[in-house]
């Protein structure tokens, strides 16, 4: 099962590698659009009714070594209910057909006390934990730990009123230990703190009660109502499966341009239609090398790919600006497949994949997206992840004219042999920015710095400084990048299949009140024999009373069946 982690977070753990295993049970083996927030479980389940007290638990497998910054490749393995967070020392820890070194669990559902006022929480962990309350971390320590570190935070709550709480924590071999306990407002200055009891957790999140995870936020034609509950009340199809409703499959996106890469020698061609086609440097390749053997949206084929290699870039002159949008809503999309390795060390380790720029400095440029970000931090002016960065993060820099700045994403593009979807989507209207990795969604506020829209050209792969060089550039392979004015809704990307079939019309026969497949003598005898009464079942005009537009309906229908 292809776990998308809940966009209303804010947080993503990181990519899948793998084939999954499946829970037991029905709720822990959801069919095909019951599980909306990912976790393993059918939603109609999440509730204290159906599973008891306590969090949903999310277990994992890293698929290497933790690389720098403690973000991990994952293989989903079972999904359980939790009591609590409090293991220390527990023979069933973790739990069975999870390894005992390299996993990953991620705890959601709501906390709820029977006391007002400040509460004390403290955690321990060996090794990285983190808790996130109502969508903002409390607690953020996602690195190595011996466990003898405590982590402190206050959060206010009311009684009796739930608080949506989501917690993660990675082992990294060596003990595992994790627990999170807290000091309520009722307790004496020197009372210790204690467990946080089951009853106080739940696994619902559906605070707003429409009966769907408040996780579920895509609703993907904006009416207000989440396209979890459309599809679940019937109120939208959905003929093809794919969780999305019908009506809002046939989005076609305001695609400014669409590099596919399909040839040898590489032609940068623009496959939009828009004729923007791009200017190549000679070290810049075809490689057979391809992300799918074809478009999951499109069902077009896709031949292979452009490879960089630390050198070389593509530009579009851009001589009409179209793509001067960095003060508008906009998406880039890509398949990619790094190779190098991220690192904080220097701004060399700074990987491009585009930006729209003149030679006049960064403090002018529209955006640049980094792949991975390197030292970007060092640069200045940076909002997101606040630290334990490795340089694999996923990035976007602006210019307003006086500064540059970066939103540092928590999900990463890591070296390794799979290719990665990634998406950045600029939301002006909301002032945010939804970063993507598979499927995985993290959002971030624009600081309200503003932005300039960018002149110069469209470069792909790389840096250009002030004076025109080039540097920091790519190192791996594009494929399949497309940029997009708005924001394009996780439904409609490349990576995504959206091939409406319509529904089959229902097998209506009114009239056949014998169902012998036709309507004949026998149906009109029984129409007749009711005639001036209510009789619902022969009543085919909706209105009170077998009369004459109930003939009239019948003989016009008369007939086999359709």
């Amino acid at each position: 099962m292809d776990i998308r982690f809940a966009t209303m977070t804010g947080l993503v753990l990181a990519s899948f590698c793998g084939a999954s295993l499946s829970g037991q049970g029905d709720c822990f083996s959801p069919g095909p659009c019951e599980d909306f927030d990912g976790n393993g479980v059918t939603d109609a389940c999440q509730n204290v009714a159906t599973l008891g007290n306590g969090l949903i638990g999310m277990y994992y497998r890293s698929c290497d070594s933790a690389p720098p910054g403690g973000e991990y490749r994952l293989q989903y393995l079972l999904s359980k209910i939790d009591a609590n967070i409090d293991f220390e020392s527990d023979p069933d820890f973790p739990p069975a057909g999870v390894p005992s070194d390299h996993f990953v669990v991620r705890w959601t559902g709501t906390l709820t006390s029977d006391e007002t006022g400040a509460h004390e929480l403290r955690a321990r962990s060996d090794d990285g934990f983190r808790l996130m309350i109502n969508g903002e971390y409390v607690i953020e320590d996602w690195a190595d730990s011996s466990g003898s570190d405590q982590l402190l935070a206050t959060i206010e709550l009311e009684a009796g009123v739930p608080v949506m709480i989501l917690a993660d924590y990675y082992e990294n071999g060596g003990s595992d230990f994790c627990e999170i306990k807290w000091r309520k407002p009722s307790a004496g200055e020197d009372d210790d703190y204690v467990a946080i009891p089951s009853s106080a957790f739940a696994p619902s999140t559906d605070i707003d009660g429409d009966g769907y995870p408040d996780h579920d936020v895509e609703d993907c034609n904006g009416d207000g109502m989440s396209d979890a509950v459309e599809i679940g009340t019937g109120l939208a199809q959905d003929c093809d499966g794919n969780c999305v409703p019908d009506d809002c499959d046939p989005l076609e996106p305001d695609v400014l341009a669409w590099y596919r890469f399909q040839s040898n020698p590489l032609l940068v061609i623009d496959s939009s239609g828009n004729d923007r086609h791009l200017i190549g440097s000679d070290d810049i390749v075809f490689s057979v090398d391809r992300a799918v053997s074809s478009i999951p949206r499109t069902g077009e084929p896709n031949f292979g790919s452009a490879a960089f290699r630390n050198s070389g870039h593509l530009r579009y002159p851009d001589p009409d600006g179209v793509f001067a949008i960095g003060d508008q809503s906009f998406t880039v999309e890509a398949w990619i497949r790094i190779d190098g390795e991220g690192s904080t060390d220097s701004a060399d380790q700074r990987q491009y994949l585009l930006q729209k720029k003149n030679a006049s400095g960064d403090v002018n440029a529209g955006f640049q997206i980094l792949a991975q970000c390197g030292n970007i931090a060092a640069a200045g002016n940076w909002y997101g992840k606040p630290g334990n960065r490795g340089g694999n993060e996923l990035a976007i820099r602006f210019g307003n004219g006086s500064i540059s700045y970066t939103l540092i994403s928590r999900l990463q593009l890591l070296k390794c042999a799979d290719w990665q979807h990634m998406s950045i989507a600029v939301d002006q209207e909301n002032q945010r920015v939804r970063f993507e990795v598979n499927g995985d969604i993290e959002w971030q506020d624009l600081p309200g710095l503003g932005h300039v829209p960018g002149q110069g050209a469209l470069r792909i792969g790389a840096h250009s400084t002030s004076s025109g060089a080039i540097d920091q550039e790519f190192d791996g392979n594009i494929d399949e990048l497309r940029l997009i004015r708005g924001v394009l809704p996780m439904h409609a990307m490349l990576d995504r299949t959206t091939s409406v079939e319509d529904c089959p019309p229902a097998e209506d026969c009114s009239g056949d009140y014998d169902e012998n497949g036709s309507i004949d003598g026998a149906d009109l005898s029984r129409l007749l024999g009711s005639w001036g009464t209510d009789d619902p079942v022969v009543d085919l005009d909706g209105q009170p009373g077998v009369d004459g537009a109930d003939l009239a309906f019948l003989l016009g229908v008369w007939g086999a069946c359709p």
